[in-house]
């Protein structure tokens, strides 16, 4: 069964008992008229669910010795008196049928776990597991026109002359893949004559079986031949061949199963993009920009980067980030060659009288104006000290859509979800154009490196005001803030009010501390003699004045749990058309546009915006998954931007990049780094100029001091090519379903046993490494002059994009 929130569950409760009745078409579209389309759908799409026939035969002698064998419609269950009762009572209410619902609503009456499904043949299970092992692409969607069905039947395949009997795989109204005998080697882009024989023989409809197909493809697969084939543009001949195809795949599909490999795929790398959102600790901001004007229109921020977002806020609370990205600082940057412009800056704060005063500037400006050596020694001294990554690239509004990977045909409801950003969306987001990232990479045992520099001393740290930012008195930067919602179906929003809790004839006073549409978790002066589950009335005194549309009183809520020592309980409301529900609905509707800058919401936006970052990220991370008590696997996820990284991984050889993913992971294995989530250790890989052999070299942290490091690093520059990654380390929250339940509640139709495996994959990730190139900083940082740091990476450039 699909886990739905709490108004669903509701809703499929009270319409269980119809499915299979006259009455359960008027009651569904009555009780889900208020519904949202995705909403529907999933309701729609466990109902279906339940009312399948069903095979699975019941036994309960486990239970009772009392059991006794009876035999319905060809299936034998072993039940009880008691249990044989209510099962002739479900059959006869469900239209003498033995359906899904019978089945669970026996499960769960008498307490039994229902079996998890299962593969039912070999080629199913291979194609999930082999869709799980695939590389996690970001923003990658396989989209189907059709639903594809795994079918085989046998066709013959006809070209140059020649006849060859081959079978089916899967079928679609406009394709198919095939089997093909071990010496068939299909013409690639050309026609071919395709004969379905059997289906011939077994419909004979008055139009030909025989069609002509392209060939798309072909390529060993499990062990197979085989080849993908698309039917040209339709003539009118055909058009009753498709027709009926569609048709035959509709009406077969729970039967045969599709090949939901699509979705599978897209549901995997949506939840590790959320996960990745919502884990990285850089900003993601987004510029307008137009002649000599730069805009910082909007800041992503949630929990794992709030820290660094509130780092450029001042005394007043005011975001200076602003005085960053200004025209002067991202037209040289964006002129740098590469889709990706990078840069380091560097930062720190100066508090005089009460008032923060923030000092920044890129490598390029500090060098340009001869005083790196100065700005490094005076900066590093300070609490505040910090070295940021800088990555910019031209954005495109186009990946801001993410349309399921769900055939739009499959419903209509899916046509729905699937259509285009909306015209005033588009509006908005085509004025970004600019993508930058900031990435903290202060390593805290090199601030006593940047220290030691020694500035001329006919220099005057006043100097150093020049690269003071301008004060912003006001911001009106855009920062909008995501909620991880986890295991939560709502959001939830801070809120202090008012509450009076009338039961048992008393009236307890207290407050509001937080509020979700369905839900309300309150503080009260006394303690409340209640058991979870039972139900109370609420009055919202305060909030009743801001509104004459709803009443507020005697409002019913469900206790759902509650800690006594702190009288601290939280409440649901369970009726679909409940007045509190409606109220914080439009409540939430004001929070959501005062999370958008306050000038009126544009809906989608902040799901666009999250897809535009995680779509075309330059960042590489690598999830870390927990394989056995003692062995990790990391998943590297390349950024979906190439860059001097992505090329460096490019140029692994397989074995190689198994050395780096197994570097990875053992480090996570040393309980000591463990401990020390949230911290950055240094990896080193080396190209060595005489063996010409790329290695994953070692751990900086496991060199020794910042001394040792230097030599370390300058003799290896001797005789190879060096670069330095740092890896930050964060923990991962639990999956969010939520945000793949449409695909969720589609696999468990359509391959039920795929679900739990992508659940098992997800869930085994606790940690995500953020991998980010500091070679360049890494030897500032030692001394090296600008002009021997960009000849290293040019010698490093030549070497990655085959320039010698």
């Amino acid at each position: 069964m699909e886990q739905l929130s709490e108004p669903l569950n509701d809703l499929l409760s009270e319409l269980k008992p119809l499915i299979n009745t006259s009455f359960f078409n008027d009651s569904f579209s009555d009780l889900t008229a208020e519904l949202s389309t995705s909403d529907r759908f999933l309701l729609k799409m466990e109902l279906s669910r339940l009312a399948k026939p069903c095979l699975r035969p019941l036994d309960l002698r486990h239970l009772s010795d009392q059991c006794q064998l009876y035999q319905y419609q060809n299936t034998a269950h072993y039940l009880t008196f008691e249990a044989k009762a209510l099962f002739d009572e479900l059959v006869l209410r469900h239209g003498e049928q033995y359906l899904v619902v019978v089945y669970e609503t026996l499960l769960q009456t008498f307490k039994q776990k229902p079996k998890p499904a299962s593969f039912e043949y070999k080629q199913q299970q291979s194609e999930v597991e082999r869709t799980l092992q695939e590389p996690i692409v970001f923003g990658q969607r396989i989209n189907r026109n059709e639903e594809r069905m795994h079918y085989v039947t046998h066709v013959v395949l006809s070209f140059s002359g020649q006849e060859y009997l081959a079978k089916t795989k899967d079928i679609s109204p406009s394709g198919i893949r095939v089997k093909l005998p071990d010496d068939v080697l299909l013409p690639i882009g050309e026609l071919i004559s395709v004969y379905f024989q059997s289906l011939d023989k077994q419909y004979q409809q008055n139009f030909s079986f025989k069609q002509n197909y392209k060939v798309c493809w072909q390529r060993e697969e499990d062990t197979e031949k085989q080849s993908g084939l698309l039917l040209v543009d339709k003539p009118k001949h055909s058009e009753a061949f498709v027709e009926f195809m569609a048709k035959y795949v509709h009406s077969y599909r729970r039967k045969y199963k599709l090949d939901t490999c699509n979705t599978l795929d897209a549901a995997r790398n949506k939840l590790f993009e959320h996960a990745y959102f919502h884990t990285t600790p850089s900003i993601p901001v987004f510029l307008s920009y137009s002649g000599t004007q730069v805009n910082t229109e909007y800041i992503c921020q949630q929990k794992s980067n709030e820290g660094l977002i509130q780092y450029w806020s001042d005394e007043r609370h005011v975001n200076q980030l602003n005085s960053v990205f200004t025209f002067e600082r991202i037209y040289p940057l964006m002129q740098k060659v590469g889709e990706v412009k990078s840069t380091f800056l560097y930062s720190f704060t100066y508090t005089q009288k009460g008032k923060v005063h923030f000092f920044a500037a890129t490598l390029d400006e500090l060098v340009n104006k001869n005083l790196a050596a100065l700005f490094f020694n005076f900066g590093a001294t300070k609490v505040s000290w910090r070295v940021y990554k800088l990555q910019c690239h031209l954005l495109d509004a186009k990946a801001a859509w993410s349309p399921l990977a769900i055939p739009s045909s499959a419903s209509s409801e899916f046509q729905q979800l699937n259509k285009p950003l909306s015209a005033k969306l588009s509006k908005h987001l085509n004025k970004l154009n600019i993508l930058a990232m900031l990435t903290d990479v202060t390593y805290e045992p090199a601030k006593l490196t940047y220290q030691a520099y020694k500035p001329d001393p006919s220099l005057s740290v006043n100097q150093l005001t020049q690269f003071e930012l301008i004060k912003q008195v006001e911001s009106d930067i855009k920062v909008v803030n995501y909620q991880y919602l986890g295991q939560r179906k709502e959001a939830r929003y801070k809120l202090q009010t008012s509450v009076v809790v009338l039961s048992d004839r008393q009236a307890i006073k207290g407050l509001v501390q937080n509020f979700s549409v369905s839900g309300l978790q309150v503080t009260l002066e006394k303690p409340l003699n209640l058991a979870v589950g039972d139900v109370v009335e609420i009055d919202l005194p305060d909030l009743q004045l801001t509104t004459t549309e709803h009443v507020l009183k005697k409002l019913p809520y469900q206790l759902v749990s509650m800690n006594t020592n702190e009288q601290v309980y939280r409440f649901r409301a369970n009726a679909n058309k409940h007045a509190g529900k409606q109220f914080f609905s439009k409540l939430v509707q004001r929070k959501e546009i005062e999370n958008q800058g306050g000038s009126g919401r544009t809906i989608g936006l902040e799901q666009a915006l999250q897809n535009l970052f995680v779509h075309t990220t330059a960042q590489t991370s690598a999830f870390i998954s927990r394989v056995t008590n003692d062995t990790n696997r990391a998943w590297l996820v390349q950024s979906a931007k190439p860059t001097r990284l992505n090329a460096l991984l490019s140029k692994l050889t397989s074995a190689q990049a198994k050395a780096l993913s197994k570097a990875i992971a053992s480090r996570f294995n040393d309980s000591q780094f463990i401990a020390k989530h949230g911290e950055q250790d240094e990896l080193v890989i080396t190209y060595d100029l005489k063996t010409r052999e790329l290695a994953v070299n070692t751990w900086l942290e496991q060199v020794g001091s910042e001394n040792a490091r230097n030599t370390f690093l300058n003799d290896l520059l001797k005789h190879a090519l060096v670069w330095v990654l740092q890896m930050d380390v964060e923990a991962v929250n639990a999956p969010d379903y939520k945000v793949v339940e449409l695909e969720l509640s589609y696999l468990a139709t359509y391959q039920a046993a795929a679900k739990p495996r992508l659940q098992n994959m997800i869930e085994s990730v606790k940690s995500c490494a953020f991998i980010t190139d500091i070679s360049a900083e890494t030897f500032t940082r030692y001394g090296m002059k600008q002009k021997e740091v960009d000849a290293m990476l040019l010698k490093q450039n030549q070497y990655l994009f085959d320039a010698f």
